[in-house]
């Protein structure tokens, strides 16, 4: 697995698939190898493949919230915008600290889909402090409120 993760993130789409393909034929219910073989796939080109994949990941493993995450991504791509918010929903539901990138591709397809849906779920990673208050200043000539 490490040998394909490292293929993978120097570019070496090849190399990375035979590791991850060597890895699943040596654990063929391992999660996260289905999880590697998903972006491996998804690098390549091959969205359908990559799909399949993180299918059978987040089958193995049903709170796998990178897992979701990434079908999620794989679903977009595949134009399934629906399926792509619900999967990084349960990203979201599934991980204790959503990650920013979990919080960034729900909110990139909640600006393309429905909204109003996602609202509560995005209020419960909205951060509970109000925010700095702004005073008003006069602009120049004009007088300042008493």
């Amino acid at each position: 697995m490490r040998a394909a993760a490292h293929a993978l993130s120097v570019g070496d789409l090849a190399n990375a698939h035979r590791s991850a393909s060597a890895a699943l034929h040596l654990d063929p219910k391992s999660a996260d190898a289905y999880n590697l073989m998903g972006l491996i796939e998804f690098q390549r080109g091959e969205q359908q493949f990559a799909r399949a994949a993180l299918e059978r990941a987040v089958a193995l493993k049903p709170d796998y919230a990178n897992a979701w995450g990434n079908l999620g991504v794989v679903l977009d791509a595949l134009c399934l915008e629906r399926a792509a918010i619900q999967s990084h929903q349960r990203a979201l539901a599934g991980s204790r600290a959503a990650t920013f990138e979990h919080c960034y591709n729900l909110g990139v397809r909640a600006h393309r889909a429905d909204a109003r849906q996602l609202g509560p779920l995005l209020d419960r990673h909205r951060p509970r402090h109000p925010g700095p208050r702004r005073r008003h200043r006069p602009a120049a000539g004009e007088r300042a409120p008493d």
